[in-house]
């Protein structure tokens, strides 16, 4: 390697009054130290260069490693309209009439879905009957039997009004009831504030047993099958506050037990559900479709 000649020849004016020889020790002094150090750059350099700069060049034989063939990729989630639920039909052939005897707006809500779910539709009739004049001491043999007087009372409406469907699908016919089974005391639908206010003050005392009835008849056949469902609700203790603005809500005095767990000022007051929410509304959707089955598939 040349070195330029400042790097030989320059010395430092201190030195002019020293013999000769020990000038030029000096300057080859400075000419070794001169060479290592720029070695020592050029060694840096070259390798930051390799690690850096450079590092993306590959020797033909290097493997390059390929991604693990069970590794799932995936791509992002687009927002989007969610795509309708896919439709499980019910019924082995044509869907039957299907007719709902309740003004429950919260039972129409439930079996809506069960209609999209399945395909069907269905239309409302009420019984308009007298339930306090039907009176049993068990919950469950209660609620059955009010079940069972609605639908003769729309059995009936329906022979008056319209004849009866005769074509390849039949008619079917559900109706319900429900009641809340506190301490072996029956609750059904409060009349007065005071007997609201009594109810949703027990819940917190021990949990609300809520009893549900389902009976499907076959207008056609005269076939009937029936089911009972239930569940229990534990309740918070209820803030005076709640219970007034309660008390206010008409919702308090169409459920029996004054009991409406959909209720946003409810729901944050139950402590555990043992059953399905659906139940606990009154219309226990897994027992209908088995019902609406069964019933369907009655022979003539």
């Amino acid at each position: 390697r040349v070195f330029p000649y400042s790097q030989v020849f320059i010395v430092p004016s201190i030195t002019h009054n020293l013999p000769s020889s020990f000038i030029w020790v000096y300057c080859w002094l400075r000419v070794v130290m001169s060479s290592i150090s720029q070695g020592i750059h050029l060694c840096l350099s070259i390798r930051g260069r390799t690690l850096g700069t450079v590092s993306h060049l590959r020797p033909r034989h290097a493997r390059v490693r390929q991604p693990n063939k069970r590794t799932i990729f995936t791509t992002p989630v687009v927002a989007s309209t969610p795509m309708p639920a896919q439709k499980h039909r019910l019924f082995r052939s044509a869907n039957p009439t299907i007719i709902l005897g309740s003004k429950s707006s919260i039972r129409r809500e439930l079996l809506g879905e069960l209609g999209e779910l399945h395909g069907f539709s269905y239309s409302v009739k009420t019984a308009d009957i007298d339930e306090k004049a039907i009176r049993l001491e068990k919950s469950e043999d209660l609620v059955l039997a009010l079940a069972h007087a609605k639908a003769l009372a729309i059995r009936d409406k329906l022979r008056d009004d319209e004849p009866l469907n005769s074509g390849a699908s039949p008619t079917l016919l559900i109706t319900c009831d429900q009641v809340v089974d506190h301490r072996g005391k029956i609750l059904e639908k409060p009349e007065t504030r005071e007997e609201a206010r009594e109810n949703l003050l027990s819940y917190s005392t021990a949990p609300a047993r809520t009893v549900a009835s389902i009976v499907c008849t076959n207008l056609d056949t005269g076939y009937t099958c029936e089911g009972v469902d239930c569940s229990e609700v534990f309740f918070h203790q209820i803030p005076d506050a709640i219970l007034e603005k309660l008390l206010e809500d008409e919702i308090t005095y169409q459920v029996a037990g004054g009991l409406c767990i959909e209720h946003p000022l409810v729901a944050p007051l139950i402590k555990s559900l043992v059953g399905s929410m659906d139940s606990v509304q009154g219309f226990p959707k897994e027992l209908v479709k088995r019902l609406l089955v069964e019933a369907y598939n009655s022979a003539p």
